[in-house]
């Protein structure tokens, strides 16, 4: 069976559900493509390699722009669509929309491989996971068990990506997940959901053995440059145990700089050494807000404004570069409970304070919320694909809004100078500019040199900045 994917283009990191489906899709036997539908003619690759299948992984912000994307292909020439990822999973009624033939709801691993084997059969109409449209019919399935040994999963197949774009192979920057699942219920995010998706299906938190996780690593060291690892699990380690053998096999293996993300509660010396000594150089925490009632009644994420100053004193202490990651624009905040976080950065003195801007995802507490009290329409088509630009909700006024989103462009600066924030606070009242926008984008790609240290020769590091400058993800 021949399947190809359709992507809208890369930036400065991978993307991970893709290459995990291609590898377990080539080892069943079929073939796979990749098609960057911004730099490559997605039509006539169809009408020429003839695909029997043609997926689209979405997520919430750039949903439209791939429904839209299949209609139009699907004007001119004849194929059969499947979509998955985030926003199917969460609003797999994506399937009434003309041209949708298919939605996979939650892990599509073992679910796609069903399907591509049943393709053309009935049996199609009746896997686990999938939503079918066939003959104005459609049928809906109930989702499998979690996958509980994410051993077995071959590794990503990362060629698929790097035979596009000769800037991720060569990028020093390799970026790894090892687990799945979160333990936090975290109003914005999705989990509350999905744990109800999944509810008696299995544990909800798995992550690959530390043999597993360092054989990958090992692998891409020997087929790709890498000079530098990032793990971009939500929680990294979360065993003590794993995270002790882990390490050590991490420093005997690889020895390479690496970067990560606990969560607050794990951040003990013990953990932090053993970090330390496996080559960790910078780490993210999620912090959200710096009001802790905020914190703990509006997100539901328990932690307390003193574990974040004693966290980030502890990594400050061992060398670790701290990253803390807020979000501004909640519903119901105003400039001064903005600023209020902004000054808690400052006391905790992070080495980079991270923004994003809030939007509502479909089916998270937190925008059902937000709808409820009027803060937003409930309209997801106006949620925006990057957290880094502007905010849907409603404000007292606009001047509230243009400065929370101003706020967003100078957070992080003013964090690093405090001396700035009486400048800061008569400077969001300005209108919107591109002055902020840059300097929002050279403080950011001049401590994440810092952050992600890695030696790159003089062409590289331009071609790194020309993306991040380009691109509208930040």
């Amino acid at each position: 069976m021949k399947i190809l994917f359709i992507y809208k283009n890369f930036y400065i990191y991978e993307f991970k559900g893709i290459p995990q489906l291609a590898a377990i899709l080539k080892k069943e036997g079929h073939e796979v493509r990749l098609a960057l539908s911004e730099k490559e003619d997605v039509l006539k690759i169809i009408k020429k390699w003839k695909p029997d299948i043609v997926g689209y992984s979405i997520t919430t912000g750039f949903h439209r722009y791939y429904l839209n994307l299949n209609k139009r292909l699907k004007e001119k020439v004849k194929f059969y669509s499947i979509f998955g990822g985030p926003h199917a999973t969460y609003f797999p009624e994506i399937i009434n929309e003309e041209g949708v033939d298919a939605v996979c709801i939650g892990e599509g691993d073992e679910a796609i491989v069903d399907f591509v084997n049943a393709f053309g059969t009935k049996r199609m109409r009746h896997i686990k996971n999938w939503l079918v449209k066939d003959k104005g019919k459609i049928y809906k399935n109930d989702v499998r068990p979690l996958i509980e040994d994410l051993d077995k999963l071959p590794f990503l197949d990362r060629e698929l990506l790097y035979s596009k774009d000769n800037f991720l192979k060569n990028n020093l920057l390799k970026t790894f997940i090892f687990s799945r699942g979160c333990f936090n219920r975290c109003t914005y995010c999705h989990n509350a959901s999905y744990l109800e998706i999944y509810k008696n299906k299995g544990k909800i938190f798995r992550t690959r053995s530390p043999e597993s996780a360092v054989s990958e690593i090992e692998l891409v060291k020997k087929n790709y440059p890498v000079g530098i690892v990032r793990f971009n699990d939500d929680f990294f380690g979360i065993s003590q145990d794993w995270l002790r053998e882990f390490c050590k096999k991490y420093k005997e293996k690889i020895n390479l700089p690496f970067h990560c993300a606990i969560a607050v509660n794990t951040a003990t010396e013990e953990r932090i050494k053993l970090l330390k000594e496996a080559g960790c150089v910078s780490l993210q925490l999620g912090l959200e807000t710096g009001i802790e009632e905020m914190r703990n009644k509006l997100i539901k994420k328990w932690f307390k404004n003193e574990q974040y100053i004693r966290a980030c004193k502890l990594l400050n202490k061992y060398g670790i570069k701290v990253i803390l990651n807020n979000i501004i624009g909640l519903p119901g905040e105003s400039v001064d409970t903005v600023l209020e976080t902004l000054r808690f950065n400052i006391k905790c003195k992070p080495f980079y304070s991270w923004c994003t801007i809030y939007q509502p995802y479909p089916k998270t507490p937190l925008a059902e919320f937000a709808q409820k009290k009027g803060y937003f329409d409930g309209d997801y088509d106006k949620v925006d694909h990057s957290y880094y630009r502007y905010s849907i909700l409603k404000f007292k006024n606009k001047n509230e809004k243009r400065q929370i989103e101003n706020l967003h462009k100078l957070f992080a600066i003013t964090v690093s100078f405090p001396f700035l924030y009486p400048i800061t606070r008569q400077l969001i009242k300005l209108p919107p500019n591109l002055i902020f926008n840059l300097i929002y984008k050279i403080w950011y790609g001049y401590t994440h040199q810092y952050l992600f240290p890695q030696k790159m020769r003089v062409l590289q590091r331009l071609k790194t900045i020309k993306r991040f400058f380009v691109k509208d993800e930040a």
